[in-house]
């Protein structure tokens, strides 16, 4: 089985774009499985829309909570959070209480608490999604309000998703992952076999792509590279170019800049279903990208 994460450097590159049209060529000669693994702001389902999906909870990190029967109103809980989570007795409450918004997890409370009457508890922080959708199986997750772990839900969609791959012998798992940098970025790479990262021909895009691909490198991953809206900047095109061939990362190519990207969501389409030109061109790019990350 092979795994294949698309990632930028920034949002709003059209790596999701990219990933839900690959997703969809990919399906013409194979069964795949796709992972949205953006979980701060999922939303590849909009387009390859979605259907049957079983959901399941997602505990993030554990929460304090004070017994207020058993509290002695002490206030070491109090002294001891350094993220002002622990409210003082009040009309409403007798006894210190936690709040859950502010609470890190720290278990510092837990650990000193004199008479043990705080406890850590698990709390539930999304859901995790597993079903079908136009081209394969499919698998995402939503990140509730104010949560945070957004690293350990990407690598548990990450981890369903291989094992769906494993267990129904699917060849190919194609993932959206997340912009930039962090915990959710390394959890989408950690087992990728190839990456393609998708960027932009600005100033902060070349400088988003450096760091990206610095991190890819680590997971010791192949690397191709895609540049999107490329002709409203053709010599910063020319320079991703020649990045490429120094930093030894694979040139799959670019793409012009096209309203159709924008009408294509709006209706809730791939590009390749909105714009015949448009699969043509994605096509052409993505039998590159899978003969040069072998994945073909």
């Amino acid at each position: 089985m092979k795994q294949l994460t698309i990632i930028s450097g920034k949002g709003g590159t059209g790596k999701t774009t990219f990933s839900a049209a690959f997703s969809q060529i990919a399906s013409r000669d194979r069964v795949i499985c796709i992972a949205d693994a953006d979980v701060d702001a999922a939303n590849m389902h909009v387009l390859l829309g979605k259907e049957g999906h079983e959901r399941t909870p997602f505990h993030g990190l554990r929460k304090a909570s004070i017994s207020p029967d058993r509290c002695t109103n002490c206030g070491l809980c109090y002294e001891l959070c350094r993220f002002d989570a622990v409210k003082k007795p009040d009309s409403d409450n007798r006894a210190y209480s936690v709040s859950s918004l502010l609470c890190e997890g720290c278990e510092v409370c837990v650990q000193h608490c004199p008479v043990s009457v705080i406890s850590s508890l698990p709390r539930q922080a999304g859901w995790i999604y597993r079903g079908e959708c136009r081209f394969g199986s499919f698998h995402h997750a939503r990140l509730g309000i104010a949560e945070g772990n957004s690293g350990k839900l990407v690598a548990d969609v990450m981890r369903e998703a291989r094992g769906e791959c494993e267990e129904k012998g699917i060849e190919l798992l194609i993932a959206d992952g997340p912009p930039g940098t962090g915990c959710p970025v390394i959890a989408s790479l950690s087992q990728a076999d190839c990456v393609i990262i998708v960027t932009e021909p600005t100033v902060s895009g070349v400088h988003d792509l450096e760091r990206v691909q610095a991190l890819a490198a680590n997971f010791g991953a192949q690397v191709g590279i895609i540049v999107n809206k490329a002709d409203l900047n053709p010599q910063v095109t020319g320079d991703i170019r020649r990045h490429c061939e120094n930093s030894g990362a694979v040139f799959i190519g670019e793409m012009p800049f096209d309203r159709a990207f924008v009408d294509a969501m709006l209706e809730r389409k791939t590009v390749c279903e909105y714009s015949p030109s448009l699969d043509e061109k994605m096509t052409a790019l993505w039998d590159k990208a899978a003969t040069e990350l072998c994945l073909k």
